[in-house]
């Protein structure tokens, strides 16, 4: 079990690129799309991540290991998960994200015991289970595949919010190509921002937060993006962009 100390929240998500070094697929026939590579071929180039405190409140939304190499990158968010033990939430991130960081430190050599070394033997960030350990909401919602999943862009827009917002996954490894990681970066905080606001109303169903805590997260998000919005463009877009729903009482986008 974790400490007494009050608990914290991290919300992540990455963008990722084939290594071609590992990724042996054959080239595709002219005029077919490159398969995605296995997991283990899926660089990562950017961690997003949103900090939240025991309100479940926006503390800062950014990346992980901006401007350093992939094994550094890996090497941060090692050493920040060992050092916090924050409750996790991701979408997809127990079929996607952790993978992927898993194999990738592995190749790095970067120890990542935070990761399986918490817990004991029920939770912990592996069990499946465990949600306050790691809120998979893609698991969650779909109650562990019991029912059919939905892609996030729809439950994004079922609790109003935007979404994608003209970049799409499909884009990144042009971008990176290009050397656009800033465009890279700012795509994946906009899906942070997506899980998140999933996440609170996911937590106000659960009852992890009442529905007066969640209009209160709603309202410190909103003050956020404004304020990080003059520096950051795609914050403010996302912010009007963002449709809160007849429920959402008390917000203010």
């Amino acid at each position: 079990m974790r400490g007494m100390s009050a608990p914290s929240y991290l919300v992540l998500d990455i963008e990722t690129v084939p290594d071609d070094e590992v990724y042996t697929t054959p080239e595709p026939a002219p005029g077919s799309e490159r398969g995605f590579p296995p997991l283990h071929a899926c660089k990562p180039v950017v961690i997003g991540v949103m900090w939240l405190d025991e309100t479940l409140a926006c503390k800062r939304l950014g990346t992980i290991g901006d401007d350093k190499d992939e094994a550094s990158m890996l090497a941060d968010f090692g050493d920040f998960m060992a050092s916090r033990t924050p409750h996790l939430v991701t979408w997809n991130g127990r079929g996607f994200d952790l993978p992927v960081l898993r194999y990738r430190a592995m190749l790095h050599r970067i120890p990542a015991a935070g990761l399986f070394r918490a817990g004991d033997r029920w939770n912990n960030y592996t069990s499946r289970y465990a949600l306050d350990w790691h809120c998979d909401l893609q698991e969650a919602t779909s109650d562990f595949g019991a029912a059919a999943r939905c892609r996030m862009d729809e439950v994004a827009a079922l609790v109003g919010a935007p979404g994608k917002l003209g970049v799409d996954g499909s884009q990144v490894e042009a971008l990176h190509a290009a050397g656009d990681l800033a465009a890279i970066r700012a795509y994946c905080e906009t899906d942070v921002l997506n899980t998140y606001l999933i996440y609170l109303h996911w937590a106000c169903l659960t009852g992890l937060t009442p529905p007066e805590g969640l209009a209160a997260a709603l309202d410190g998000l909103a003050a956020y993006l404004t304020v990080e919005g003059e520096g950051r463009p795609h914050l403010a877009e996302f912010l009007a962009a963002w449709r809160p729903t007849e429920s959402d009482k008390g917000t203010t986008p």
